[in-house]
Formats: C-alpha cells, sequence, structure tokens
C-alpha cells in the first residue's frame, strides 16, 4: 500500500502523510505501508503498471493518477491475460 502525495511541497499533505502512517501502524504488519511523491508515481505507473496494488491519495492527485492508470492498465491486462 502506498501513500502518494507531495508533503514536500504542502504541509496539508503532511498531515495526510502523518494520518496515512498513524493508520497504517494500526494493522501491526499485516500491510506494508510505502509512501511516494505524486510525481515519482506518475513515472513509476508509466514504467510498471503491474507492480501496483493499492495507491492512497487524496482527490485531486487521485484524479490525475487515475486518468494515467486506466489506459495502461487496460493495455497490460491484454497483453499477459491468463487463459
Amino acid at each position: 500500500m502506498l501513500c502518494v502525495e507531495k508533503s514536500n511541497v504542502l504541509r496539508s499533505f503532511a498531515f495526510f502523510r502523518r494520518v496515512f502512517d498513524e493508520v497504517s501502524a494500526d494493522y501491526g504488519g499485516d500491510v506494508e505501508a510505502g509512501h511516494m511523491y505524486a510525481d515519482a508515481m506518475a513515472q513509476y505507473m508509466v514504467l510498471h503498471p503491474d507492480r501496483l496494488n493499492v495507491v492512497v491519495t487524496e482527490n485531486m492527485f487521485g484524479d490525475i493518477l487515475s486518468d494515467l492508470a486506466l489506459p495502461r492498465w487496460a493495455a497490460w491486462r491484454r497483453l499477459f491475460r491468463q487463459p
């Protein structure tokens, strides 16, 4: 599970990141949590769409990243579809 934000730009994203850390810690190691800046995530999604599972982000970046993800994910699924 990745927290995608821009805490290096806005303090409100630092708060979002802190809440993510607190909530993910409540799962006591049942989930693997990480962080990634939104611009790095966009590049990662283009290069490795098959390696993503759960992405947690706020509305602005969620909208942008979902627009990027859908066509690439659909194309990847067509290439590697299991019979």
